[in-house]
């Protein structure tokens, strides 16, 4: 029987620790083909041609997919992603066409040959200045894309792809009743997940209908929901097989690499294809923590008790929406968290830049508004010494130690004492 405090061993302990694992970059099987991206070297361009004829005299290359052989349009939030870039890249990385050949050598010669001409457009490039008025747009035909969710608010002729207001209570009085009002700016910035295993799939058409795909995915329902969507099959066909996923940190949900290799394997009339991103693709070409841009302003009594809250963020969801706009959410909803504050206006903006998208990371965005109100504590603390005293001598700590204490601040501030 097992107890509390035992140290209990994995299962799979042993196995991972001498390398007898096999992940899903090493399950390739014989006869399987393989696919390599070719990617964006601009961050916002037209694309007036794609020449794939080098690719396609390298021996074994069977096909180069462009934006042209797969129309779809995809997005967890609003379908506003193509599988491959049609007619414009908006960021630096973003996947333009697909080399599909008998051997992995062959894919990864023939990416190199393929001849992108791009022409230049602006770029927005900071997330604050994605706002302003004269802002070129990211995506100007932004209101026909489908929603596919009841709570993203897309503003027309804007690179605000979702904005979620709060209002509690009465403002003026929360800062008339204040006796220290601090402000603040904050910027969080990008990262990368840096999972163990990039980004790999492998898919599959039987002679049947059905489609096999062996994904490194932590999140093979969200798959097989978004490939039915996208590509219209019948989801009950779509057979995902997940082994060890490598390490992902939220950053291996997103279904787009199962989504290439699908339209791979149907290009080569069904056979298996496997697609492995390379560690730098994994830096520029897919989804990373969100950029945030903060403005804080909080104020409070000499007792301690916070009575007022105005916030607003400006969140980078890149190029496309991905899980942008339900971050955008989150971050709204934990503006005030833990405190009880009578007067809260938070605005919290999913705003379109010329960066790589962005997707869920640790803590879903939770994270972005707690830190941003831990430093506005911490500037109360610091420029009202009467309200550290009484923090310190309602909460029993020591005024050093009050920034490491939140757990007593906390219930402090729960009690409304």
């Amino acid at each position: 029987m097992m107890t509390i405090g035992d140290s209990i061993q994995r299962m799979d302990a042993v196995d991972k620790a001498t390398g007898k694992v096999k992940y899903t970059a090493g399950k390739v099987s014989p006869g399987c083909m393989h696919a390599r991206l070719v990617v964006s070297t601009e961050a916002h361009a037209g694309i007036r041609n794609i020449d794939p004829s080098g690719a396609l005299g390298i021996p074994g290359v069977r096909a180069v997919l462009t934006g042209k052989d797969c129309p779809e349009r995809t997005g967890p939030e609003i379908h506003d992603m193509p599988i491959l870039a049609q007619d414009i890249v908006r960021y630096y990385g973003e996947p333009v066409a697909l080399v599909v050949a008998e051997e992995e050598w062959q894919a990864v010669q023939g990416a190199a040959l393929v001849k992108v001409d791009y022409h230049p457009l602006p770029i927005v490039n900071d997330v604050d200045q994605a706002v302003l008025p004269q802002a070129p747009l990211v995506h100007p035909a932004m209101l026909t894309y489908k929603l596919a969710s009841d709570s993203v608010y897309p503003i027309p002729d804007s690179n605000i792809v979702n904005h979620i207001k709060i209002r509690k209570g009465d403002m003026d009085k929360g800062w008339n009743d204040s006796d220290v009002i601090v402000e603040g700016r904050f910027r969080i910035p990008q990262a990368a997940h840096c999972y163990m295993e990039t980004k790999t799939t492998a898919a599959e058409i039987m002679g049947s209908g059905s489609i096999e795909v062996e994904a490194s995915s932590q999140g093979p329902q969200g798959v097989k929901e978004l490939m039915e969507e996208a590509f219209h099959l019948n989801e009950g066909r779509i057979h995902i097989k997940t082994s060890y996923v490598g390490g992902s940190y939220g950053g291996k949900v997103s279904p787009y690499p199962e989504m290439l290799a699908y339209i791979a394997s149907r290009a080569v009339g069904g056979r298996k294809v496997s697609l492995v991103f390379t560690r730098e693709q994994c830096f520029i070409s897919v989804g990373s923590r969100m950029v945030a841009s903060c403005t804080l302003k909080m104020g409070a009594k000499k007792d301690g008790r916070i009575t007022a809250l105005e916030a607003r963020y400006h969140l980078d969801t890149g190029a496309y929406a991905d899980t942008g706009p339900r971050m955008t959410l989150a971050v709204a909803a934990r503006t005030g968290a833990p405190y009880d504050i009578p007067n809260i206006q938070t605005d919290s903006l999913c705003i379109y830049t010329n960066h790589v998208y962005s997707t869920s990371f640790r803590g879903f965005g939770h994270d972005t508004s707690i830190f941003c109100i831990v430093l506005g504590e911490h500037g109360l603390l610091g420029m009202a010494p009467a309200l550290a005293n009484a923090l310190a001598a309602a909460t029993g700590t020591e005024i050093d130690e009050l920034p490491l204490k939140h757990e007593k601040l906390w219930q402090l501030a729960r009690k409304g004492e």
